[in-house]
């Protein structure tokens, strides 16, 4: 086939968790043959190239995706779309994509940014719209949150514009495809809609080794892009409210978070005792390695979180709110630990550093998981299906 793919950033180099899932899923459908014109913002010509180079696909890159400045979050107050939306919707990217789609036998709408592409007959050829997360949920889980009174404001207004946006995506594309169940039904909570499906996120297990592991260590590990709000508020709300009362009985617990971009609440965290933040690092494996527990005190999001999958493929022992590993068909008490309150989430991590049996149960079970339902070879089968279908009921 012929695929028009479009995303609103360029996924390389497919360092996080949302790059990494467009990359794999543009490399796999170009290493079966089929022919990807890649649609993107991006402004460094030697990624694109790099890109090209990586993964038989051509990029089409539009220059100058709007940030996220006071202006543009001024202007969308106005503004009947949700940010994201907004700032992505530009008259070049939508000239760059029609061109692109009138050879092709679909046009692949990657996360909301790019969904607009999806009504009023943008492009010429059928839509498939690939959800990574319902943002929607995600702005009133944020507004729920902060403490910042404009803030919660601004998310609530987010929450209103996008519910009423991703509500009315399905009925526009030919197909729309959500990453969870959970995020199905947030697309449609009322009624089945045949035009909704799933398809998960997956991972490649052979580009992750299983990790040594010391069950003698004391190490607990958080790690992501910390310039991403969930992962800001996981680590604050664990620091805060869970770390004291592990170190009250377990006082030689260090806890370590790795990742780019720390925002200053963040990098405050540091100065507090047996809490260390690396920023970047030229290899999280690295890190990881030397972890006896994973933490994923998730409390805001949808979607799954690919470090979930990361760390399973890692075969390292994770703790997690049902949030945080939510789309994986995991098992609490077989592939991992699963807490929601902070005085549940800390004992669920001292029993599992007092149990080095259960660490290594864990890691096995969880490796085997990633290996049977999130490889990507599977989900890019999957993807082909779901093109094929739509492309036959033209």
């Amino acid at each position: 086939m012929n695929i028009c793919f479009c995303t609103h950033r360029l996924p390389y180099p497919p360092v996080a968790g949302g790059k990494r899932e467009t990359f794999k899923l543009v490399e796999c459908l170009g290493s079966e043959g089929h022919t990807v014109d890649l649609v993107t913002y991006a402004d460094d010509q030697d990624r694109v190239a790099s890109m090209e180079d990586a993964v038989d696909c051509t990029v089409h890159a539009v220059p100058g995706l709007p940030d996220r400045t006071p202006m543009n979050l001024l202007r969308n107050v106005v503004s009947r779309d949700p940010l994201p939306v907004m700032k992505a919707d530009t008259t070049q990217y939508r000239g760059t994509a029609r061109r692109q789609a009138e050879d092709a036998d679909v046009t692949h709408l990657h996360a909301l940014q790019t969904s607009f592409l999806a009504a009023d007959d943008a492009v010429p050829t059928p839509t498939v719209v690939r959800f990574n997360n319902v943002k929607y949920e995600i702005y009133r889980q944020f507004a729920r949150f902060t403490d910042n009174p404009a803030k919660a404001a601004y998310a609530y207004l987010q929450w209103y514009k996008s519910r009423g946006y991703e509500r009315a995506v399905p009925a526009e594309s030919e197909l729309t495809l959500a990453i969870t169940q959970e995020d199905r039904k947030r697309l449609n909570p009322s009624e089945h809609d045949a035009r909704i499906d799933v398809l998960p996120a997956g991972v490649d297990p052979s580009e992750f080794d299983l990790l040594a592991h010391d069950t003698e260590s004391t190490v607990v590990t958080f790690f992501g892009s910390m310039d991403y709000h969930p992962n800001e508020d996981a680590v604050l709300w664990f620091v805060e409210s869970i770390l004291p009362s592990i170190r009250e009985r377990r006082p030689d617990v260090t806890f370590e978070i790795v990742g780019k971009n720390p925002s200053r609440d963040v990098q405050d965290l540091d100065k507090r005792d047996a809490v260390h933040v690396t920023g970047f690092v030229d290899d999280i494996g690295e890190h990881v390695a030397r972890a006896a527990v994973v933490v994923l005190p998730i409390r805001v999001g949808t979607g799954i979180r690919m470090k979930a999958l990361h760390a399973m493929a890692m075969g390292k022992p994770l703790v997690s709110t049902p949030l945080g590993v939510q789309g994986i068909d995991s098992v609490d008490g077989e592939h991992l630990l699963l807490a929601e309150e902070s005085g549940a989430f800390a004992q669920a991590v001292l029993d599992l550093l007092a149990d080095g049996a259960q660490q290594n149960s864990y890691r096995q079970s969880a490796r085997e998981l990633v290996e049977r339902d999130h490889d990507w070879t599977i989900i890019a089968d999957r993807l082909e299906e779901f093109y094929q279908g739509v492309v036959a009921d033209v």
